[in-house]
């Protein structure tokens, strides 16, 4: 918005309705359209669930009888409805995270609705953005949650199945430009808000406060990355737009409440329209959302806080009480008499400190599977002991827990009918165990645990979708209890009414046939369990291959896996036959769980901080480092590697960069960020990989990872942050910088002296420029996935990159995307031929892309 308006025509922005709108706002300038829509995931209930009165504080902010995801529902109607007025760009918030939020598991149920509301002949682009994406929390997330951060939306993307959708990885869009936030370096861990508006001053200097406008450059790319979609390449565009640009009158609409809460999703809305210039907010145009803002019932307030959040102003106490409305009415809620209403409050559950790993278990009187009784029984201690290692809780399950199920007596009695034997029915049994427990993680008592430790589960089980890690065996399988509860009954529903001879009917096949069927596109799908033992066999011994278990969850002991090991003489245990290899699983799975302890053991120590040919570039003698307290210093390894003389397209690749804190505080406390700058002409940061902690000390040290792409003279920031405890409600927890910051480093040339690191002789700005030219526009790109890792570097103004730059002249450069972002003018924008319109769908975060548009149609 901001980009497309005249000087004029924005002189009110900052204090128009328009500025700061919590429901509907809509301006037109000659073909494009540009919509805002308040659009909180946060607030979306499950389709069907309980009405549910939120508080904040001591003021109602969602009324009972609301339903925020039919009125959600009701909004993608409405952008449908005239084929004549579809949007060409549809940018939405959805809930990634939501599990903390006691929501989660609704990702795939609320958006495969949206997306059943979108006509099969529309040719348009739905792009998905997550909270990620401003920036909150991802400075100091480490390199490996980054990656199963992108991991996870490329999986539900590609679940999602659709060519016109994709998701942009938020992380990676907003992280380099942490130092821009709202509140600058001041406020390193602080949402990427947008409340500055364009006339505000802006400080390059990344040393001193600087404030994050709606036309910066987070807003700004993704700005040209709406339009780009909607108009299509440059080239394309310059072909078909008017031969002179049309200035024509600014048309806006608007429907903004007076307050932000009550939080209000209308479709239809009553909107009130002008034209001209924008002028400041009237009171009087927004009078059919006028409301005493109402207050707590005492009954709700007295009940236990659900959630606590920072806010611009304040902390919020959120409390969620369920309300039944049959035979109480508003007024009587707010009445002295509210000690009548029926109520419920959710609630406020003690959360375990470990994520819990369950399994299904009964004991079988004799052993069965060719196995004991107490083999079995010793492969469940096993089992136990191994996922308690890894820092997991455990908790066994049986058919006590799924009988507890109300359709337990109905799957019981078809499987009888289907003649299904004990054993089998027994592996039904545990998905409706598993919606008693509240779902979560489960595995097989045979399956145990390789890279998925404690912390790994707890991010992994931040989103509650159906996710099955062995495709459909259903060996290692998480979910929400509701989504546990929805695949028993597609299992149930897929059961033959009869048995055929040669039907085998289990778990494993029901699901298998869910797999196949139009429910697929619900689960998320994956190969992350190892099927195979990787011993090399010597001369009087084995030894593990560690390379073969790189990147798997878990290792399944299957009876299959067994007997093919011993068949191979791979199997831990000596001189077993392929019967004795199954029935001693408990003692092979151990013995395996030791050998890959020590396999972590020396790929942290050969493969993270190198050990040999380390150059340091921090001054011990320094008495400005205090080694008592946290420092850090930098460290690359230097290259073994040489430049093909015989073939000079082939050289050696950049050693990475490391930022080493040492001395750093308890992680459970407090993390650690890492930034690297040029003024004006770089700016990025580095992924920790690598995490340590010094018993004799009780201190931790850091390791982060950073590999230039052009050569310079760089600042290195590393700031101290206090993990998950708000200061002030605006999120600005102290961010003091940790010694010797700003430490000045040379990369690739020699400038009288400093400390000089390594370089590619490919990487130049001359290389990249012709690495860009070379590429495809973005809009091009006909993959899903075409965002979901945003891999780059955002170079400054003092740079030959000036070819769709943005306003603020940064450019993003693609690195591993093959695709370049195209930008547009507002020249461009008054000479669309063909009317274009793009929908932003929300918060406020969200609607600083919609501003920074308005910004450009208005500028001149």
């Amino acid at each position: 918005v901001d980009l497309i308006l005249s000087p004029d025509e924005k002189e009110e922005l900052s204090s128009s309705v328009i500025g700061k709108c919590w429901g509907r706002a809509l301006i037109k300038k000659g073909n494009l359209e540009l919509v805002y829509q308040d659009f909180r995931a946060q607030m979306f209930e499950p389709f069907g669930s309980p009405k549910v009165m939120e508080c904040h504080n001591e003021k109602i902010a969602k009324d009972a009888d609301d339903s925020f995801i039919q009125n959600a529902a009701d909004t993608w109607v409405e952008m449908f409805r005239d084929k004549d007025s579809w949007p060409d760009v549809i940018f939405m918030f959805v809930l990634y995270d939501n599990v903390g939020h006691g929501r989660d598991g609704l990702f795939f149920t609320h958006l495969e609705h949206f997306m059943s509301k979108i006509p099969p002949s529309w040719n348009g682009t739905l792009l998905l953005a997550d909270r990620f994406w401003s920036a909150i929390g991802v400075t100091h997330r480490s390199y490996h949650k980054y990656h199963l951060y992108l991991e996870e939306i490329n999986e539900m993307v590609h679940a999602l199945n659709d060519t016109r959708v994709r998701w942009l990885d938020g992380m990676g869009i907003s992280r380099e430009m942490v130092m821009y936030s709202e509140y600058g370096p001041d406020g390193i861990g602080a949402s990427q808000h947008f409340h500055g508006f364009c006339d505000v001053p802006y400080l390059e200097d990344m040393g001193q406060n600087n404030t994050m406008r709606v036309c910066g450059n987070v807003t700004e790319i993704l700005g040209q990355l709406l339009l780009s979609h909607a108009l299509g390449t440059k080239k394309q565009f310059d072909l078909e737009k008017l031969e002179e640009p049309k200035d024509e009158a600014l048309e806006y609409c608007h429907a903004c409440p007076l307050a932000l809460t009550p939080f209000k999703l209308v479709a239809y809305p009553e909107v009130t329209c002008s034209e001209g210039k924008l002028h400041p907010r009237n009171d009087d145009e927004v009078y059919s959302f006028k409301a005493k803002q109402k207050i707590c019932p005492q009954w709700c307030l007295e009940h236990e806080v659900d959630e606590v959040i920072p806010s611009q102003s304040d902390m919020i106490n959120i409390r969620r009480c369920k309300v039944d409305l049959a035979d109480v009415t508003t007024s009587s809620i707010e009445s002295a008499s509210a000690a009548k209403v029926k109520s419920q409050v959710t609630p406020a559950k003690d959360k375990p400190t470990k994520p819990i790993m369950h399994t299904f278990f009964e004991s079988v009187v004799g052993g069965c599977c060719g196995m004991s009784q107490e083999q079995h029984e010793q492969l469940l201690k096993a089992w136990k002991e191994s996922w308690e290692a890894r820092g997991w809780e455990t908790m066994i399950l049986t058919a006590q827990d799924a009988r507890k199920h109300k359709d337990f007596g109905t799957l019981e009695k078809k499987l009888i009918s289907l003649e299904i034997n004990e054993y089998n029915r027994r592996c039904y049994w545990r998905w409706l165990a598993m919606v008693e427990a509240g779902g979560g993680w489960i595995s097989d008592y045979d399956v145990f645990p390789l890279e998925l430790t404690a912390e790994l589960g707890a991010e992994m089980g931040k989103n509650g979708t159906f996710k099955a890690f062995d495709n459909h065996v259903p060996s290692l399988i998480h979910a929400s209890s509701n989504e546990w509860d929805r695949v028993i009954h597609l299992m149930m529903d897929l059961l033959p009414n009869k048995r055929a001879d040669d039907t085998v009917i289990s778990d494993m096949y029901s699901l298998l046939e869910v797999s196949k069927s139009s429910s697929k596109n619900s689960i998320v799908w994956s190969y992350r369990v190892k099927t195979s033992i990787n011993y090399t066999k010597g001369s009087d011994s084995l030894s593990l291959d560690c390379s073969k278990y790189s990147k798997q969850l878990a290792i399944h002991f299957s009876h299959h896996l067994c007997k093919r090991a011993a068949s191979a003489q791979v199997f831990p245990l000596a001189n077993v036959t392929i019967d004795e290899a199954v029935a001693r699983r408990a003692e092979a799975a151990l013995l395996l769980m030791d050998d890959y302890r020590n396999c972590q053991d020396r790929h942290d120590d050969e493969h993270v901080l190198p050990k040999k040919s380390l150059r340091s570039f921090v001054n011990y003698n320094d008495t400005s480092v205090n080694k008592s307290d946290v420092y850090f210093r930098v460290i690359q390894s230097i290259s073994t590697k040489k430049n093909n003389s015989s073939n000079p397209n082939i050289t050696a690749p950049t050693p990475p960069i490391l930022v080493e804190v040492i001395n750093a505080r308890n992680p459970e406390n407090y993390e650690y960020t890492v930034t690297i700058s040029s003024n004006k002409i770089y700016t990025g940061t580095a992924l920790q990989v690598k995490s340590t902690k010094h018993n004799a000390t009780n201190s931790f040290r850091h390791i982060f990872r950073w590999i230039p792409s052009f050569p310079g003279e760089y600042k290195i920031f590393v700031h101290q942050v206090l993990n998950g405890v708000h200061k002030d409600p605006l999120n600005r927890q102290p961010t003091p910088l940790v010694s010797p910051s700003p430490l000045s480093i040379i990369v690739g040339q020699q400038k009288g002296g400093g400390n000089v690191f390594e370089i590619s002789s490919e990487a130049t700005m001359e290389r990249i420029e012709d690495r860009i030219r070379k590429s495809v526009p973005c809009q091009t790109v006909n993959r899903v996935d075409a965002y979901s890792k945003w891999s780059g570097d955002w170079v400054g103004p003092d740079t030959p990159f000036q070819d769709h730059s943005i306003r603020t002249g940064w450019r993003f450069l693609p690195r591993d995307m093959g695709c370049h972002i195209e930008s547009f003018s507002r020249r461009d924008l008054l000479s669309i031929s063909k009317k274009k319109s793009i929908w932003v769908l929300g918060t406020s975060v969200f609607r600083g892309v919609f501003l920074s548009l308005v910004d450009l149609i208005l500028s001149p």
